[in-house]
């Protein structure tokens, strides 16, 4: 699976309401706005109803970090998502549909 480079902010910022703002003038030129990108892991899995284990298609799910949304799909035919390129990080998972949200919370 391609895990792709994960979304960055300038100044090396996961999360855009931390993102460092970069000042610009009409007069001038700004330089040195510099990125190194990191490789995200990927999240993968299959949604299914609790009571039943039936699978089920066409759920959202997204990612959050510190209850920011970092990435969102949905379940595909075979019910299953993948969630890619997330940066490091306790990442919450959380699958809804049809007005609610349900939260699934990795591991400690």
């Amino acid at each position: 699976m391609d895990r792709g480079y994960a979304e960055q902010y300038y100044s090396g910022r996961v999360l855009w309401d931390f993102a460092d703002l970069v000042s610009v003038s009409r007069t001038g030129d700004k330089t040195g706005v510099d990125f190194a990108l990191k490789r995200g892991g990927s999240i993968t899995g299959r949604v299914v109803d609790g009571s039943t284990g039936t699978l089920i298609q066409g759920k959202d799910v997204r990612a959050e970090l510190d209850g920011f949304s970092l990435a969102w799909t949905s379940t595909d035919s075979d019910e299953s998502y993948a969630l890619l390129a997330s940066p490091d990080g306790r990442i919450e998972v959380i699958v809804g549909g049809q007005g609610s949200w349900n939260s699934v919370r990795p591991l400690p």
